[in-house]
Formats: C-alpha cells, sequence, structure tokens
C-alpha cells in the first residue's frame, strides 16, 4: 500500500507539472487553461483508482495449498488476517481524514444552503440575485443554482454591477460550481495526495482565469476589471465551495497581471511550455513505484538483468505452482487438539521453476508448527517460471497453507 500511494503521488506530481506548462502555453496563446487542469486532476484520479490500485502479491495466480484431515466436526475460527499492522494504522488514518475533511464540505454546503433560505431575491442588471448580509458575491450550487451578492454590492455603481453578475453568470454558465465541489470531494477521498490538492487549487484559479478573460473579451476594462477585483477581495466572505469573484487574494496578482499582458504571444515560451508538458507527461506514463524489488524500466527483452526480482504484477505469466508437486503434512501434535489453522509464506521461484535457498519466509502464522509444516512442503514443490518480454524470470511469491480439519 505504502508504495502505492508513492506511486500514486509520484503520477500526480507528473501530471501537474504537465498542466502547469500547458498552462503556460495556453495564457501566451490567450486560450482558456481550465481544461488542462481539468484533465490532468482527473486522469490522476482514474489512474489512481483504475490502474495503480493496490494488489496482493503472488495471490492472483498461485492457487493456495489446503490440508484437509477428515476427523469428527470441530468448530474452529481459523480465518486469519494478513494485513500488516503500518497498513492497517494507515487505512485508518486515511479513513479518519476522509471523513472529516468530507463532514467539513456538508457543513460548508449546508451553510451555503441556509444562507440562501435567509436571502432576499433582487434584480441586478436584468439578472435575479440573492441579497446577503456579507456572503458572495458567488454562485451557490443547488437544483437552482443562483448569484448571492452582499448588500454592499447595491452601494456600487451600476457599471461595477454590471462587472460584478458578468463574472459570476460566466461560472453558472460553465458549471464551475459542480467543478469545484467534484475536486473538493476527490481531493477529500485522497487526502494523502498532496499534489492533487495543489492541483484542486490551480484548478480553481484557471477556473476563475478564464471567466475574467471572458468578461474582458466581451467589453469591460481591465483596469477597472483589475480595481474591482482588488476592492471586492477586502469586503467578501469566503465560500469554501462557491466560485467567487476574488476567491482567492494568493492569486489576485496573476490575475490581473494575465488580464494586462500583451496580445502578443512568445513562440519561444510557448514552445518551451508545449515541450516540459509533453516531458511531464511521458514521465507520468512511465512512473511507476512498486517496492524494493521492483524491476527498472526495461526497452528490450535483453535488457532484463538475472539479479531483478519481479512481483507477480510486473510479469507477463506469473509463476504458478504445479499440480501433483510437493507433501504437505499436518503437524501432528496439533492435529490430535484439533487445531486448524494457516501459515502464510513468501519465497523466489527462480527461472527454471524451484525454489531459492534461503528465500522461504514465513510472514504470517497461526502456530509455529504450521509454519514448519509449511516449510518442509515447499521444499518439494515445483512450479512454472514466470515470465516476462518471453524471457523467463525470477519472481516473488506469496502463498498461503489452510490446514482444515472436517468430516
Amino acid at each position: 500500500m505504502i508504495f502505492w500511494m508513492l506511486s500514486v503521488t509520484l503520477f500526480t506530481t507528473c501530471m501537474a507539472i504537465a498542466a502547469w506548462c500547458a498552462e503556460w502555453a495556453l495564457r501566451a496563446r490567450r486560450r482558456p487553461a481550465r481544461g488542462a487542469w481539468l484533465f490532468a486532476f482527473c486522469t490522476s484520479v482514474v489512474w489512481a483508482v483504475l490502474v495503480a490500485r493496490p494488489r496482493v502479491v503472488g495471490a492472483g495466480n498461485t492457487a493456495a495449498v489446503t490440508l484437509i484431515q477428515k476427523l469428527p466436526a470441530i468448530h474452529v475460527d481459523s480465518s486469519v488476517t494478513t494485513s500488516m499492522p503500518l497498513e492497517r494504522l494507515l487505512w485508518g488514518i486515511w479513513a479518519v481524514t476522509s471523513v472529516i475533511l468530507l463532514v467539513r464540505a456538508l457543513r460548508a454546503l449546508t451553510s451555503l444552503r441556509a444562507a440562501q433560505r435567509t436571502a432576499t431575491v433582487q434584480v441586478i442588471d436584468g439578472v435575479p440575485v440573492l441579497v446577503t448580509r456579507d456572503i458572495g458575491p458567488a454562485v451557490a450550487v443547488g437544483p437552482r443554482s443562483r448569484v448571492l451578492v452582499p448588500q454592499s454590492v447595491l452601494e456600487l455603481d451600476a457599471p461595477l454591477q454590471h462587472l460584478i453578475i458578468a463574472h459570476e453568470m460566466e461560472h453558472h454558465r460553465s458549471g464551475d460550481p459542480w467543478l469545484i465541489i467534484a475536486s473538493t470531494a476527490l481531493t477529500a477521498v485522497l487526502p494523502w495526495n498532496l499534489p492533487l490538492w495543489w492541483m484542486s487549487s490551480r484548478l480553481r484559479a484557471a477556473l476563475e482565469m478564464d471567466c475574467d478573460a471572458r468578461v474582458i473579451a466581451h467589453g469591460a476594462n481591465a483596469t477597472e476589471y483589475g480595481k474591482l477585483l482588488l476592492l471586492v477581495a477586502h469586503r467578501q466572505s469566503l465560500l469554501p465551495l462557491s466560485p467567487m469573484l476574488a476567491e482567492s487574494t494568493s492569486h489576485l496578482e496573476r490575475r490581473i497581471t494575465a488580464m494586462r499582458r500583451p496580445h502578443t504571444p512568445s513562440t519561444l515560451r510557448v514552445l518551451l511550455a508545449t515541450l516540459g508538458a509533453s516531458v511531464a507527461l511521458f514521465a507520468a506514463c512511465s512512473s511507476r513505484i512498486d517496492g524494493p524489488l521492483t524491476a527498472p524500466s526495461m526497452s528490450t527483452p535483453n535488457m532484463i538483468s538475472e539479479h531483478v526480482i519481479f512481483f507477480e504484477f510486473q510479469v507477463n505469466k506469473p509463476a504458478g505452482a504445479i499440480a501433483g508437486s510437493g507433501h504437505l503434512t499436518y503437524p501432528a501434535e496439533l492435529r490430535s487438539h484439533n487445531v486448524q489453522g494457516v501459515a502464510l509464506m513468501q519465497f523466489v521461484v527462480d527461472e527454471k521453476g524451484s525454489i531459492e535457498p534461503g528465500s522461504i519466509k514465513e510472514l504470517k502464522a497461526t502456530h509455529p508448527l504450521f509454519a514448519q509444516a509449511a516449510r518442509e512442503g515447499l521444499a518439494s514443490m515445483k512450479f512454472t517460471p514466470a515470465e516476462t518480454q518471453g524471457h523467463r524470470v525470477r519472481q516473488l511469491v506469496q502463498m498461503p497453507f489452510t490446514f482444515s480439519l472436517s468430516q
């Protein structure tokens, strides 16, 4: 699990760098950049869930060995958990953190709904809006997305009110509130993925900058619009799950600079940004951390080192036990006391299908005698060797041995 988390984080980092470079190129060409961040964000989440999901080493194609002794029916619970304490701790921390973040998001949505219920409806610049005491300007998500503005907006001149409403309506038409809620929920589900949090922040900034560009393209004065952003930033109350005119003061300088940037794009900047995005995408596609024994990326079969040990999901054909090989003996002492159990063993199968001497290791056993019996049984077992890229390779295998009593 730890290596899966590192692999996902590395992939997300590469995708974030690619999106950052792509934004450079798009901004230089005066193009919207939300698509670059949205693609990188969604790809990172899908890759974490579907492509790089954690798997149990050797559990897919290596059959478990079960020994059943015919004795009078005995009701013994032989279930054994093979989860390591560290992994259980990580799962627990992950679950608690995700629940806390999701509850916070739910509370923010509840507060937003409460503000909508207490707001009064007015028409500004021909658009029905909800006037609150001090919340907004923002777009509140719901069955009917509505623009929220604080009472202070009513004191502004009509041209400034027009700019505020125009900005929020751009968010409304683009469905930005739903994107913000989705990104917030997904970062809460993967709270340990710090690059994903940064990507979510950059996505929100890109949504605001794209709205700024559309408002200015419709005839707004960039200087006047920039002053409005500064004015609103010092008055508004932030809403965590809603797009806002001055959503984050940390991005105001970038937004104002982008408005005043000359329209002539730098060809060199575009080329360098495109090259950087391409390299980062290639690095993302090549990134994977599978563990301390992970094989390096090989471009040809001849580059596979004989010293490399592969995991099951790294090979094209995993190692498998040959039926009929090996002899497993139920420990007489445990059988006489009607004791059942399991022993989980780990070992390395070489290119010839034999277990390498000294590689057998006990990972989990309900009784030392079960582990000893499993060791003795492995000594006579034969396997079909693992293969990758047409070559036989060494593979790390985990195999459970189940000792069961039945009639």
